[in-house]
């Protein structure tokens, strides 16, 4: 059995730092242009390219740069999901869980060694992968022999993969994912 848990919005509880941080960056770029309705999961290139910024003059690296600046300004305001933890305390250690994401492994190394918490890490951004696509996401989780994979991430794009690749998905909620049901879950799927 192997865990595996999404680090931005699920683990981290960040979504309004990186809002704040995209809207600081675009405030400062002069772009009066509203965040794509579906941003929160996007790379920051991502981001870039969906508003449509290099056609206004702005290079990918200016935004991503800035964008980075100012969500590190913000990053100590970040909380790590209680429930989370408390599932995670209620796993036997034997059982595999890793975190994974589309950011960086050394900001997401960095949080977790600041919490206290040593978990594997692996970043799709680090070696120019997306969770979000279907080939990238099923090299990732077929890499583990496990027989039984739970991935628990806030994002229904990861949760569909998921139930298209026969794999278990919870969809984290913050107001609504508790660590015992996540537990029955992870129990039902067998050792």
């Amino acid at each position: 059995m192997s865990i595996y848990i999404d680090f931005d919005g699920t683990l981290c509880l960040n979504k309004l730092q990186h809002y704040q941080a995209f809207k600081e960056a675009l405030l400062q770029l002069k772009v009066d242009k509203p965040m794509p309705v579906d941003w929160f999961g996007l790379t920051t290139h991502q981001v870039y390219e969906s508003m449509g910024l290099r056609f206004m003059g702005i290079t990918s690296d200016e935004f991503i740069n800035l964008k980075r600046k100012e969500y590190k300004a913000r990053e100590q305001d970040c909380l790590i999901s209680i429930e989370i933890v408390r599932f995670l305390k209620l796993l036997p250690s034997t059982v595999k869980v890793e975190v994974f994401s589309n950011g960086t492994g050394k900001r997401i190394k960095a949080f977790l060694d600041n919490e206290g918490l040593d978990l594997k890490v692996f970043s799709f951004a680090d070696i120019g992968l997306s969770k979000y696509n279907k080939e990238h996401f099923l090299r990732y989780f077929n890499d583990d022999i496990s027989s039984h994979k739970l991935i628990i991430d806030d994002s229904d794009t990861v949760i569909d993969l998921c139930n298209l690749c026969g794999f278990k998905g919870i969809k984290f909620d913050p107001e609504k994912f508790k660590a015992e049901e996540a537990y029955e879950i992870y129990s039902s799927l067998g050792r």
